[in-house]
């Protein structure tokens, strides 16, 4: 089970390092910068959850976002935060119910060889930690550098998350949201991760195509966009 804060918030997804060229352009500015990176949060719950006021925290910069009062985050829901908008972008949209914030910081704040993303619910002194690229797990409650500032008697819930390797334009998520299985893919912002089971029949223009027989390059019908082909394809096995 994920670990949570406030009956249901889960860190769900981290674009630590969006690349260059042709890596990921959160803001659609027509330019992919470092300032693209961003971290995405989950309502794994049944009933809404108001996320006002959770702070995102960094071993380098400190409490660099605070979410604004009225951010109440519907089930299945997502809260995204992306480090800047660059001029010419904006923010990403998603689902009717997902909400998207900038930090506003001019620089980078996550480090892409390895870092901790931590949540801290000011409410209930407590806080949820996510490493990716063997980072080690920190312990901001026993201040120092950057959280010299975060309270000493906080107390995290759960042991710390693992969510894998980053790589350039690529992302670290939760395989479906919420889930404990982490995996490296394409960047999802406000979009819910999904996962099929092994005879599950998805539309294709030739027909119905079992969801094992599909190989990166092949066709499927989308809702909105007509045929796209596959461009990853990744599966996992686990015994009863």
């Amino acid at each position: 089970m994920a670990d949570l804060l406030r009956g249901g918030i889960a860190i769900n997804e981290i674009l630590a390092n969006p690349g260059s060229g042709s890596g990921y352009d959160t803001d659609g500015s027509g330019k992919v910068s470092a300032t693209d990176e961003y971290i995405e949060l989950v309502n794994t719950s049944d009933t809404a959850i108001d996320i006002s006021g959770l702070q995102l925290w960094d071993a380098g910069v400190g409490n660099y976002f605070t979410f604004p009062a009225g951010s109440v985050l519907q089930p299945g829901a997502h809260a995204l935060v992306v480090t800047n908008v660059s001029s010419g972008g904006s923010l990403p949209t998603g689902g009717a119910d997902d909400l998207f914030f900038s930090a506003g910081h001019g620089s980078a704040v996550i480090n892409n060889g390895g870092d901790n993303v931590t949540l801290y619910d000011p409410g209930a002194n407590e806080y949820v930690s996510a490493t990716f690229n063997g980072a080690a797990l920190d312990d901001p409650a026993a201040g120092g550098g950057e959280y010299s500032r975060f309270p000493t008697t906080a107390t995290r819930v759960g042991a710390g998350e693992d969510f894998g390797t980053s790589s350039p334009g690529v992302s670290v998520q939760r395989a479906p949201d919420g889930a404990d299985v982490f995996v490296a893919d394409t960047p999802t912002p406000g979009v819910s991760n999904v996962c099929f089971a092994v005879g599950t029949a998805l539309a294709a223009p030739h027909g119905a195509t079992q969801v094992e027989a599909l190989r990166a390059g092949d066709l499927l019908v989308t809702l909105d966009h007509g045929a796209q082909a596959v461009t990853w394809v990744f599966t996992k096995t686990w015994t009863a």
